[in-house]
């Protein structure tokens, strides 16, 4: 729900709106509306999500049978309205692998096989939900676990 004010050129959308504090500008990120009892975002930034990596890589060299666990991977999520939520998600690939913390930021994913086995691969998202019910996903994360 864009707001607009008109102006000597016809009506013009409002993208940003600013406030000074003892005379400094500084940006409203969002702005909201309450629509009979529902709160609506009017403007403002967008929910994106960035990820500190987007592989994740585990090996198993102990001998026999054995858990390959990942480094960890962080999704960061910017804008919307803040208050966010994660779930890591599977998209495709070794559906044998599992995500050791898929409601947390920083997660890592583990693998169980017998050596030698591998290379095993698979790709997830994060989907991230802020306070308002925005939704976005990170980029894909490659994740590969080896037993060697």
């Amino acid at each position: 729900m864009p707001i607009s004010v008109q102006t000597s050129g016809g009506w013009q959308p409002v993208t940003n709106v600013f406030y000074n504090i003892a005379g400094t500008w500084h940006n409203v990120i969002n702005a909201w509306l309450n629509v009979s009892g529902t709160w609506r975002r009017i403007f403002g930034q967008p929910l994106t999500v960035t990820v500190s990596s987007t592989t994740a890589f585990g090996q198993y060299t102990g001998g026999g049978a054995g858990t390959a666990t990942t480094y960890a991977v962080t999704a960061s999520a910017v804008g919307g309205a803040g208050g966010y939520s994660y779930l890591w998600q599977y998209v495709s690939g070794d559906s044998s692998t599992s995500v050791n913390s898929g409601s947390s930021a920083t997660t890592t994913w583990s693998r169980s096989a017998t050596e030698p086995a591998g290379p095993f691969t698979s790709n997830w998202v994060c989907q991230v939900t802020d306070s308002a019910g925005n939704i976005g996903y990170s980029p894909n994360v490659g994740v590969t676990t080896l037993f060697t």
